[in-house]
This record gives C-alpha cells, sequence and structure tokens, in this order.
C-alpha cells in the first residue's frame, strides 16, 4: 500500500509537470491555526458530547488567502468522556500511520489519497498539524467531521470567468471542455448545497468518524482467518 502511495504521487507529480503547473516545491506555505470551544453540547450514542472545532488556513508565504487563494481545513470534534479502548484504538491509528507514511491512517483509497495530497500539496501538512494539536483535546471523539476546501484568488476566480465566456471556437479540446464544464457544475452544486458559501471556495474532500459502540471483547469467528484464504508470496 504504501509503494501504491507513492507511485500515485509520482504519476500525479509528473501529469502536473507536464501541463505546465508550478512545482509546488517553489511556493512556501504558512498556517493559521484557530481551535475553540464552540460551545455546543449534544448526545452522541449515548455520550454527552461538547464540540470544538479546528481551522487552519494554508497560504502563501507572505500573502493572505484572498490575495493568492489557498486551502482552508474545518475540523469540528465532538469530545466525550475519556474511554481507554477508543485510546487504544487512536494509538494504534497513529502507529499505523507512521510505520506506511500516510497521513490518514488506515482509512481510505490510498490512490484517491495520493492524488489529493499530489494536487494540493499543503493537505499533507495541514491534516499532520490537525492531528498533531489532536493529542491536546481531552475526551473521546464520538464524532469528528473534517472539511478540505480549496480556496481560489481573485486572479484565479478572474481567470476561471475568462476561460468560461470564451466563444465556441476559444475550446480546443474536449478536456477543456470537461474542464470548464466541472468548474460549472461545481460551483452550481456547492451554491445548491450550500447558497451562503462564498462562490471561489470547492470542497476537496469531507471524511467524517462516528463511534457507534465500544465492546473490549469479540468472538473467535470474528477475528478467524476467511474460509479459502491462500497467502501469497
Amino acid at each position: 500500500m504504501r509503494r501504491k502511495l507513492q507511485e500515485a504521487q509520482e504519476q500525479m507529480a509528473k501529469s502536473a509537470r507536464e501541463s505546465g503547473a508550478k512545482p509546488s516545491s517553489e511556493i512556501q506555505m504558512e498556517f493559521d491555526f484557530s481551535l475553540k470551544e464552540s460551545g455546543q453540547r449534544r448526545t452522541i450514542s449515548g455520550y454527552d458530547c461538547r464540540e470544538v472545532v479546528m481551522t487552519i488556513t494554508g497560504r502563501q508565504k507572505g500573502k493572505t488567502l484572498e490575495e493568492a487563494g489557498g486551502m482552508v481545513l474545518t475540523s469540528k470534534v465532538w469530545l466525550g468522556p475519556d474511554i481507554p479502548a477508543v485510546k487504544e484504538i487512536a494509538d494504534f491509528n497513529q502507529r499505523y500511520a507512521k510505520a506506511m507514511g500516510d497521513i490518514f491512517g488506515p482509512v481510505g483509497s490510498a490512490q484517491q489519497i495520493a492524488m489529493a495530497t499530489a494536487m494540493y500539496p499543503g493537505m499533507k501538512d495541514m491534516i499532520g498539524k490537525m492531528q498533531a494539536e489532536n493529542v491536546n483535546m481531552e475526551g473521546a471523539q464520538i464524532l469528528s467531521e473534517m472539511t478540505m476546501e480549496s480556496v481560489r484568488s481573485a486572479a484565479q476566480m478572474s481567470q476561471d470567468a475568462k476561460s468560461e465566456s470564451e466563444p465556441a471556437g476559444g475550446i480546443t479540446s474536449v478536456g477543456s471542455l470537461g474542464g470548464m464544464l466541472g468548474r460549472r457544475l461545481g460551483r452550481k452544486k456547492a451554491a445548491e448545497s450550500d447558497p451562503n458559501k462564498p462562490t471561489n471556495r470547492s470542497t476537496i474532500l469531507t471524511m467524517n468518524n462516528e463511534l457507534l459502540k465500544v465492546a473490549t471483547s469479540v468472538a473467535a469467528t470474528d477475528v478467524a482467518i476467511p474460509e479459502g484464504f491462500k497467502e501469497k508470496k
């Protein structure tokens, strides 16, 4: 899995170079961090929880988010009481992620993650910072809702508008037509789901995790080797 993740990242980086995109190594990023209690409480899976909202903004060094665009990661975490079994799982996931070199731990598609991190180089640093800060929050995470958004600058918005206003003769390939339609449909979908959302923001990914129940024992059949399993060397 680690090899597949690396191969997919290399392929995406190669595609970006061939398209003329500026190498991510030439862009220095700065991060603004906010962590606060929202004051909201709710019962989730039988646990009394409080909400903590974490926001991390990634922007080009020396420029504001509005000037050069960037990314915004928002994580809404609902914390309940300390649960030893949940902490054990969290510790395991951290060890797994470290061994894999994977910021997302044992969930998600390696190819999808590689594509996202290659397209948005600052994502890995942002999520890594989020995970590091999560360690400082007391209580078990009963529900977490994470959203990553890309933010286009005014210049990028102007370029998008210019591209979409070009006459039919200005579209030189099916790919450029698909890109234009994709941007339009993406903004239309975002506007329909949240009419108050700024038009220069697009959702890259969302990840939700909810704890349904905790069991400290399992049946032998739950951990048995599947029938017909054959080890490949």
